[in-house]
């Protein structure tokens, strides 16, 4: 698993600082890490905790947010990092909107089997 460094902002500089697990939740269709730099910044991440036949994931190369709806209206398109993976999501956050998407039933390229 990549490391993840922490998205907060100090005067304008991202933190970036190692994050560190420190609690999880479950809840709805997602579940949640909560992780902690040492400087004391918490930062959350979703992730769904069911396997994937096939799911490709984009984010743009400066965002830690991750899509997996390809009808997303905000589907990277252009300087993206693209992950295919069929078990596990790639750590950071997602998209609300695909979020959404996936929890109506309207999500476009997402294919799930049983848990």
């Amino acid at each position: 698993m990549p490391e993840l460094t922490c998205p907060v902002l100090v005067n304008g500089v991202q933190c970036a600082r190692d994050l560190h697990e420190k609690a999880k939740y479950k809840a709805g269709i997602f579940n949640t890490i909560v992780y902690e730099c040492d400087r004391g910044h918490l930062s959350r991440f979703l992730y769904q905790p069911v396997k994937a036949i096939r799911c490709v994931y984009r984010r743009l190369t400066d965002s830690m947010f991750w899509h997996f709806c390809d009808n997303c209206t905000d589907w990277p398109k252009k300087n993206y990092i693209e992950v295919e993976s069929p078990e596990h999501p790639p750590a950071g956050g997602f998209c609300l909107q695909c979020i959404s998407k996936r929890k109506d039933g309207d999500c476009s390229g997402w294919n799930v089997g049983p848990d």
